[in-house]
């Protein structure tokens, strides 16, 4: 049997420069150290363990960092290609909307310059409109021994040169002319007498304006 004596008098061993000295064995005489250790001994092993928990801690949150940072920086990358593919759509969008402008701003030229000349051939139908059917009107107001030289029409407005036999011709001709819903009350601009081989002649010129109601074409 081996009995241990882990009692020993410490301040006798300090005072004896054997601190760290072993215990007596008896039974043996066998010398073992301290199992426990000393004092500064057990302080000095748990600083090594809190270092070690500490560096382990450290380790452990910069290969936590480290990962975390991994993670956002790829997360980051994936967001910036799809900003960059957005942008890039953008751009495209931009790029076709200019071009619709264009087309349209071309377009809208065309358009102009278009309605422009519809405009100009519509006021050369109306007036030549206006024209045939005044041709008509007058026609109808001829009496005999009367007969006409020119018939000219400008700015919606008939000129109508000719000749009467007798005065009271004349003055038919130009009553019928006043009757035609079509024209605004005619003005004889000239009534002269022409003397021709001893028989006598009326030279009359006459104005008749188109009424505002007939403008619109009817």
């Amino acid at each position: 049997m081996i009995k241990v004596n882990l009692l020993q008098d410490r301040s006798k061993a300090k005072k004896e420069g054997s601190l760290n000295e072993a215990p007596v064995v008896t039974n043996s005489g066998t010398a073992f150290k301290d199992i426990f250790g000393d004092e500064d001994g057990a302080k000095q092993s748990d600083g090594q363990v809190g270092s070690i928990i500490k560096v382990v801690a450290m380790l452990s949150f910069t290969i936590f960092l480290y990962y975390y940072e991994s993670v956002q920086k790829e997360n980051n990358q994936v967001a910036i290609s799809e900003k960059q593919v957005e942008v890039e759509d953008l751009q495209n969008l931009l790029t076709d909307k200019r071009k619709v402008v264009e087309d349209l701003e071309d377009l809208k030229q065309r358009f102009t310059k278009e309605r422009a000349f519809i405009e100009a051939t519509r006021e050369k139908l109306v007036e030549r409109m206006h024209f045939v059917r005044g041709l008509d009107s007058i026609q109808t107001a001829v009496v005999p021994n009367l007969w006409l030289m020119k018939i000219s029409y400008d700015n919606r407005a008939f000129r109508i040169d000719g000749y009467a036999l007798y005065k009271s011709d004349l003055d038919s001709f130009y009553s019928n002319l006043n009757r035609i819903p079509f024209l605004n009350k005619s003005i004889i601009v000239k009534d002269s007498e022409v003397k021709s081989r001893n028989d006598g002649a009326y030279e009359f010129s006459i104005i008749s304006e188109i009424k505002d109601m007939a403008l619109g074409g009817a």
